[in-house]
């Protein structure tokens, strides 16, 4: 589409409809990208598995480092989003996740099944969350919780798109065509989306050339490393990943591992997103009456008892629903308060940069703990593997109770006559 008959199309519209449109744009690429990048994983796991001639330590060691480049990507991604190229990131993010997620379809040597996730990894952070709220948070930051929370909202259809489709193409086709529907879906739907909703966000704001070329001095990362709430945020938000990133990629075998059926597995893990809905509409309704780190106490401390129901549960069915609701519900809201911790506590200058930083402990846990699940399920069993995923929770709540309690006040607002270095 041209981007002067945008412009002139969009000058018609009043301000709040141009975000509706580009909210709406951004939540449409936002479901496309973490059910095709992210969630298809998981989704595909128990088939890959069965189908493929490695174990299942290799298989999630695949995505761990997906997940590992993209925490170190972040950093870099954010930096690009700063100087005003996030729709090109979104696109481009979008376009190479989605050939590196068709060749894996290519049946091969192991080493192109690693690459093709090391390439998404990269995908990962160029278009999911991460940047799309940089992006939001950097053009509109008055604007920017609404924003967050009404994307993630409907994006939260995604892992319910993934897992559903995911065993439906799968039960008439091969899962070679499954992953190649997701592969188009991908690069047809989310990419020029994401690109469009993007473009939209920019246009109240002008040319963003003048953003760029009003930051003079450099801020040196380490300004940002040598503040000890950076590492209480990234140390809590690292826990925290773990016990999600362990539950949202073994949850199919835990639940089978204790004698639940393929069919229940499938919609009990499907129920996640809906829930991830229902808890982000409760913070778009009441989320402003308290402060951005109780929500996030609140949401640490939600999905530690998320873990508990878990491990109580067995073959309970009411249990294993009620985990599946809490941990969609709790987990829903992190996304919205991770940026937010950010801008709270740093401002929004430097938003993309910053956050990439403080995503780098988090993606890291993410990373992680789907392999680390792998090897403890190895030695121990998935009971093992749910009491890690508690104490990791338990832990991350622990750690958001001081910063709530101790460091409210201590809000750090860098300089907007900086450059991020």
């Amino acid at each position: 589409m041209n981007r002067l008959y945008l412009l002139l199309k969009l000058n018609r519209l009043e301000s709040n409809q141009i975000n509706n449109l580009g909210m709406g744009l951004l939540s449409f690429g936002q479901i496309f990208s973490w059910a095709g990048l992210f969630y298809v994983f998981a989704a595909f796991l128990v088939t890959w598995e069965n189908n493929l001639l490695w174990s299942k330590a290799e298989l999630t060691l695949g995505f761990s480092l997906a997940i590992f480049v993209s925490a170190i990507s972040a950093p870099l991604i954010g930096k690009l989003i700063d100087n005003g190229l996030g729709k090109w990131v979104m696109l481009l993010g979008a376009l190479v996740g989605s050939i590196a997620l068709f060749s894996i379809t290519i049946e091969g040597e192991y080493f192109s099944f690693i690459l093709a996730w090391v390439i998404i990894g990269f995908a990962q952070s160029a278009c999911l969350y991460e940047a799309c709220f940089s992006h939001v948070l950097k053009l509109n930051p008055s604007e920017s919780r609404r924003v967050m929370t009404h994307v993630s909202i409907i994006a939260g259809l995604a892992p319910s798109v993934a897992f559903l489709f995911g065993a439906l193409l799968t039960s008439f086709y091969s899962w070679q065509i499954a992953i190649k529907i997701f592969s188009i879906g991908v690069a047809v739907l989310a990419a020029p989306t994401l690109f469009i909703g993007g473009l939209i966000f920019e246009y109240p704001q002008g040319d963003l050339d003048s953003i760029g070329k009003s930051q003079r001095e450099k801020l040196n990362s380490f300004e940002v490393f040598n503040k000890p709430i950076f590492w209480l945020i990234g140390g809590s938000f690292f826990l925290i990943a773990i016990n999600h990133g362990i539950l949202t990629n073994h949850l199919i075998p835990i639940l089978m591992d204790r004698g639940a059926g393929y069919s229940f597995a499938i919609v009990t893990a499907s129920l996640i997103g809906p829930a991830q809905i229902i808890g982000r509409l409760v913070l778009l309704n009441f989320g402003s009456r308290f402060p951005v780190s109780f929500v996030t106490f609140v949401s640490f401390t939600g999905l530690f008892l998320a873990s508990v129901f878990l491990l109580i549960a067995d073959v309970n069915v009411s249990l294993v629903l009620v985990f599946a609701a809490t941990q969609g519900a709790f987990w829903g809201m992190i996304s919205i308060v991770r940026p937010l911790m950010t801008a709270e506590f740093f401002g929004v200058n430097f938003i993309g940069a910053i956050s990439g930083l403080i995503a780098l402990p988090f993606l890291f846990g993410f990373s992680i703990a789907p392999y680390l699940g792998s090897l403890i399920w190895g030695v121990g069993g998935y009971n093992f593997v749910i009491l890690l995923s508690i104490g990791s929770a338990f832990l991350s709540a622990l750690i958001a109770f001081y910063i709530l309690i101790f460091q409210r006040k201590n809000v750090i607002a860098l300089d907007a006559d900086k450059e991020f270095n």
